[in-house]
């Protein structure tokens, strides 16, 4: 659970980050177990070279540790911002490519699942139309959700 909870946080920090060196995060180090969490945060740290949407396989290796996690939770700081679900799509993209991972959660109602899970699953109907008709939550209806 420590390791899923820190995975949380690291992923929202990289997601954030500009490319160049990486900034250590700033804590109190008067706690010897506050530093050494510093210390292990840091060293998770570093920046993307590109895009999201065009970060090679090799850069997101440091996610292979994840393989055997049964849920891997993926948030964003802020709704709606197209730099956090490109990170999450390339996320999913690498994690059914080399983790064999293959069910994905979305919060959403119940019954808004059921169809997109039918779209997902048949191909049945067009995307565009179904997420503006049926799902409700308007971070949902983005390009880069859709995509």
């Amino acid at each position: 659970m420590k390791k899923l909870s820190f995975f949380l946080l690291l992923f929202a920090t990289i997601a954030c980050k500009k490319t160049g060196d990486p900034t250590p995060i700033i804590i109190d180090n008067s706690n010897a177990e506050i530093a050494a969490v510093k210390t292990e945060f840091n060293s998770y740290l570093s920046n993307l070279s590109k895009n999201p949407l065009e970060i090679p396989d090799v850069e997101l290796k440091r996610f292979d540790e994840l393989k055997d996690i049964k849920v891997i939770g993926l948030g964003e700081a802020s709704h709606g911002t197209k730099e956090f679900f490109q990170m999450k799509q390339r996320l999913f993209q690498y994690f059914v490519k080399n983790l064999n991972h293959r069910v994905f959660a979305f919060e959403m109602d119940y019954g808004e699942l059921l169809i997109i899970d039918d779209y997902i699953q048949t191909g049945k109907g067009n995307l565009k139309d179904i997420m503006q008709k049926e799902m409700h939550f308007w971070t949902w209806k983005t390009t880069e959700v859709m995509e």
